[in-house]
């Protein structure tokens, strides 16, 4: 929660179990509320999810053509809203945290040549 309150988040990905608080409770709590696609293991959440204007339920395991639908859709409700500007130039440098051996480590997203994935964890991520 200090993330939220200290940085502006357009998109966030949330699990509905998590240590000490629900992602649906995180949510209810938040004042200002970014798009959200929800991914669990729980179909039973989908409609409370909903009611709290989640932007997508990825039910676990998903497909990277469903992952891909969702995002898309976010982005789309980001750009109608103006809520941000998608603006991609050759200098945009564009990474995202992974937490790997107990550490979180920053990855830039164009130095990614694969993603392997082993139920919740990352198994293998191969940059260039």
């Amino acid at each position: 929660m200090v993330i939220a309150q200290e940085k502006h988040v357009d998109l966030w990905f949330l699990d509905i179990n998590m240590p000490k608080l629900s992602g649906l409770a995180l949510l209810k709590m938040m004042q200002q509320k970014p798009e959200v696609i929800i991914t669990t293991a729980y179909p039973e959440f989908a409609v409370d999810g909903f009611k709290l204007s989640v932007t997508d339920y990825l039910l676990k395991p998903f497909s990277l053509e469903r992952f891909l639908q969702a995002f898309l859709k976010a982005q789309n409700n980001l750009k109608n809203n103006n809520k941000v500007v998608l603006v991609h130039k050759e200098t945009d440098i564009i990474s995202i945290f992974i937490k790997s051996d107990k550490k979180i480590i920053k990855v830039v997203l164009n130095s990614i040549s694969h993603i392997e994935a082993f139920g919740n964890y990352i198994k293998t991520l191969q940059t260039l």
